[in-house]
């Protein structure tokens, strides 16, 4: 918890961010995804902490499923294109629905208008994406997978709560310690360190690399998951 608590100290109360003004689209962008993910963390520890484990897994799946977007976005060479192209459709779609929904033709002021760059894909399904991060499977498909028999309806949901005693079948309220807790402190990480490299890396932060750097050799978490892709895929090659 401490490296969590070390890059949750670095999202505190921050109100500016200085960085390159090549940078400024990626951080107009990213910089709402990425304190999610700071969220995200904070509440999933705070839950494990109080005994809250199983709960604690859907806020570290999502924050692993925010962490990777961000990742995908920023490392592509036509992320950013794809991440914009993708968040107007979806905002289309969301106000189009409301209006035929509601019957009220007025939530179609709200779309927003397409300044997206002509020719741009929307972005890829996670499950595409998290393919491209992780493609050996190392690391990322296990742990999102464990996750999400937490967060979907599967047999440990269905059982869990539950328990026999003396071939009697008693009602359990769940609270036990979560066997995959590990697994759950682990995507926590991994979202954290995913999102804080990216902030840390448009700021030009080399305190703050360096000592994720330092995190990563300790931990054995990725700081970035482009360094095996073709040149031509990857926006930044330093």
């Amino acid at each position: 918890m401490r490296f969590l608590n070390d890059c949750l100290q670095h999202f505190s109360d921050r109100e500016s961010v200085r960085l390159p003004a090549a940078n400024r689209r990626a951080l107009i962008m990213l910089w709402g995804p990425i304190n999610q993910v700071a969220r995200f963390v904070r509440a999933g520890a705070h839950l494990f902490n109080a005994g809250l484990e199983i709960d604690a897994q859907v806020l570290a799946r999502s924050a692993l499923e925010y962490a990777m977007t961000i990742q995908y976005a920023y490392l592509r060479v036509d992320g950013l294109d794809r991440l914009e192209k993708g968040s107007y459709y979806q905002r289309k779609k969301l106000f189009e629905s409301l209006a035929e929904w509601n019957d009220d033709p007025t939530y179609l002021d709200l779309v927003p208008k397409d300044a997206t760059k002509p020719g741009a894909k929307g972005m890829p399904k996670f499950s595409e994406i998290i393919n491209i991060l992780d493609p050996a499977h190392l690391y990322l498909h296990t742990t999102y997978a464990v996750l999400s028999q937490v967060t979907h309806v599967t047999p440990g949901s269905q059982t869990r709560y539950f328990a026999v005693e003396n071939d009697e079948l008693i009602l359990d309220p769940g609270r036990a310690e979560d066997g995959f807790g590990n697994v759950t402190v682990g995507a926590l990480a991994f979202a954290m360190m995913g999102a804080t490299w990216v902030l840390a890396h448009m700021m030009h932060d080399t305190e703050r690399l360096e000592a994720l750097d330092r995190y990563s050799d300790r931990l054995k978490i990725p700081l970035r998951y482009d360094e095996d892709w073709p040149a031509s895929q990857r926006a930044h090659h330093d």
